[in-house]
């Protein structure tokens, strides 16, 4: 069924990346367009959220993994393992956004804006990768741990813009949107709703830049404190020797 899922997000990826191109030019501030470019990041990372948490909980409630801590591998490499192990797909889920902004950059402009969305999406697939090793380091069972990983990033992509919106809203500038591209839905459809704009003077782009590669930093400092926090814990939580 996890194959399943990923061909139709393949599907979907296909659908959105083509409307993305096709609507730029054709709609004020790129019509559904935005949307569907963030929606296909937040689908992706929807999926990625399972298979980080299920990489190292499913071979835990199988006791796979008490074969692999038996042998003379380190701790770090383990862990190590299974985080490259989730995050080599991160850069195939960046490519279709990616190719979405190059076809808006190439009507509109603004090519670093390709940049930020690719960047943002390593970012926080990055911090998902090792929230999901996280949780399913310190909690026992294949079911909660997915759980816990998938509502975690419901609460950021959805949670985190009804939040900061209402927040936000008598500040001036692009305060508000800014603050909820933590979300990566948001923070997708920021630059894209930018780049596509029929006024250009009605925003300043170098906001823009500055609030994406704000949250690039952010996720990937948060991403290196909880591997950190992974590599510290691991061996109390799952019962093996400090070597």
């Amino acid at each position: 069924w996890v194959l399943i899922l990923w061909l139709l997000y393949a599907a979907l990826a296909v659908i959105c990346t083509t409307s993305v191109a096709w609507m730029t030019g054709r709609f004020p501030n790129g019509g559904p367009a935005p949307l569907l470019n963030g929606l296909q990041v937040a689908a992706g990372m929807l999926l990625l959220s399972v298979s980080a948490a299920s990489a190292l909980a499913e071979e835990r409630v199988r006791g796979n993994l008490d074969v692999l801590l038996a042998t003379p591998l380190s701790t770090r490499s383990v862990v190590w393992g299974k985080w490259w192990g989730t995050f080599r797909a991160v850069p195939v889920l960046a490519v279709p956004p990616g190719l979405a902004m190059a076809a808006v950059a190439w009507r509109h402009g603004h090519w670093s804006g390709v940049v930020l969305v690719i960047g943002l999406v390593l970012a926080y697939g990055a911090l998902l990768t090792s929230l999901g090793l996280a949780i399913a380091t310190w909690v026992p069972g294949l079911g909660r741990a997915v759980g816990l990983c998938v509502a975690a990033h419901v609460v950021v992509t959805v949670g985190w813009v009804m939040f900061a919106l209402p927040l936000t809203q008598r500040t001036p500038g692009l305060t508000g949107p800014g603050l909820a591209s933590f979300s990566p839905l948001i923070g997708v459809m920021l630059p894209t709703v930018q780049m596509q704009t029929a006024r250009p003077s009605e925003f300043d782009w170098n906001e823009v830049v500055a609030w994406v590669s704000f949250w690039i930093l952010a996720d990937a400092m948060l991403a290196a404190v909880l591997l950190k926090s992974v590599l510290v814990t691991f061996n109390r939580c799952l019962g093996r020797m400090d070597s």
